[in-house]
């Protein structure tokens, strides 16, 4: 028994002997296939091929567009405001909503009564003070005579005394008569000064009556004025709008009654951008002519009309950005507008040279294009965005004129 466990033994380690030189030679073997396998020259993969639209960059002129938001407006508005308040006793029968008038055409009358009474009352006061002024030119006159004869008198008597004094050393002239002489020359020239005092008075009536007659002309003129104020007339050929008047009613002073707009003289204002604004303007500063297009869509009608820009605003605005712009309309179908239409203006830029357009999808975040290499391969080149309009920008041509470009980087 014991022999044959022994013989046992033995066979099951020369069996796993032989099992373990098996795989030896089989991992010897492997390891030679691999090594082998990687020596050997392998067939070079396949590149992958993508389709895309491409398109010939042709450098050439593009002349940009600015589109923006507008509001019309009337170039003359003026509003009606009754002057002198008081009951309607007079109203134009084109007083109305969208009412055409022409120039000084009398809209409105209030009662004007009072005032003709003011205007009565005031001329009978300047004719006073014009009668007071001429009775004062008169009296100062009088008193210039007056002081005449009385200065004339004083040397009369100047001249008797000074001969009563010659004839007294001969004896033939009393000392009675003598004093008697020399009070009536100191009474004479008593008189020339009291003539004088009456010419300064004399004087200052005639000018108090110039400030009276003065003061009264300005008050008969502002009576005059308030009577005339009672009619309301058209400054300018216009149609009315905001009318807010009836025949009978009361109004006060300066009331607004309705707004006198000239539908023949519009003009568009729009706002843009501080950039967009700097390529409107010349190397002096100075706002350029530039040409405007309007367009008004009105239940798929387009109504549009053209001008040129005039003037921009001063001020920026309070909580607002950009610039004002104002433009006239001049062409096209004007006469379709109103005042207040909220428009689409569209204006040219300056022309820009040597630039390509290209679809905004053409363009990268960082502003790159992928174009066709002579192996049509891609490649990525930065590039210049001068102008960026809805899904198209606008770029410098100088590395890529003649290139071939993906026009769209995802598929």
């Amino acid at each position: 028994m014991r022999f044959i466990g022994r013989s046992l033994f033995g066979l099951f380690l020369i069996a796993l002997t032989f099992g373990l030189l098996a795989t030896s030679v089989g991992l010897v073997y492997s390891s030679f296939q691999e090594r082998n396998a990687k020596q050997s020259s392998k067939r070079p993969q396949k590149e992958r091929v993508f389709s895309a639209h491409v398109i010939k960059a042709m450098a050439s002129a593009i002349q940009p567009e600015i589109e923006a938001f507008g509001e019309i407006q009337s170039k003359r508005t003026l509003d009606i405001r009754i002057p002198v308040g008081g009951t309607i006793v007079y109203l134009s029968p084109n007083f109305v909503e969208g009412g055409k008038v022409t120039k000084d055409e009398v809209l409105v009358i209030t009662d004007a009564t009072d005032s003709e009474d003011k205007v009565t009352l005031a001329k009978a006061d300047l004719n006073d003070a014009n009668d007071d002024l001429i009775e004062a030119t008169n009296a100062l006159e009088l008193a210039n005579d007056d002081l005449n004869a009385a200065i004339k008198q004083s040397d009369l008597r100047n001249q008797a005394l000074a001969r009563k004094k010659g004839l007294i050393d001969k004896g033939v002239v009393s000392e009675a008569s003598l004093e008697s002489a020399e009070l009536s020359a100191a009474s004479a020239e008593q008189s020339v000064l009291s003539k004088r005092k009456t010419i300064l008075q004399a004087q200052s009536r005639l000018s108090q009556s110039k400030g009276t007659v003065i003061r009264r002309e300005l008050a008969f003129a502002n009576a005059e004025r308030k009577l005339k104020n009672t009619q309301v007339k058209a400054e300018f050929d216009g149609t009315l709008s905001n009318v807010s008047l009836v025949s009978g009613g009361i109004v006060n002073n300066n009331e607004r009654v309705g707004l006198l707009v000239d539908p023949s003289s519009l003009e568009v204002k729009f706002r843009i951008s501080a950039t967009q604004f700097n390529r409107l303007i010349d190397d002096s500063g100075n706002l350029q002519t530039i040409p405007t297009f309007v367009k008004l869509d009105v239940f798929g009608t387009e109504i549009s009309a053209s001008g040129f820009i005039e003037r921009s605003s001063a001020t920026v605005g309070t909580g607002l950005t950009g610039r004002l712009l104002i433009s006239n309309l001049s062409q096209g179908n004007v006469s379709s507008f109103r005042s207040g239409d909220f428009v689409t203006v569209s204006l040219k830029e300056p022309i820009l040279d040597n630039v390509i357009e290209l679809p905004s999808n053409a363009l990268s975040g960082g502003n790159r294009i992928l174009t066709l290499s002579d192996e049509d391969r891609l490649q990525e080149i930065e590039v210049t965005v001068l102008r960026r309009k809805k899904n198209n920008v606008i770029i410098d041509a100088s590395n890529v004129d003649g290139k071939e470009i993906v026009t769209n980087r995802t598929p």
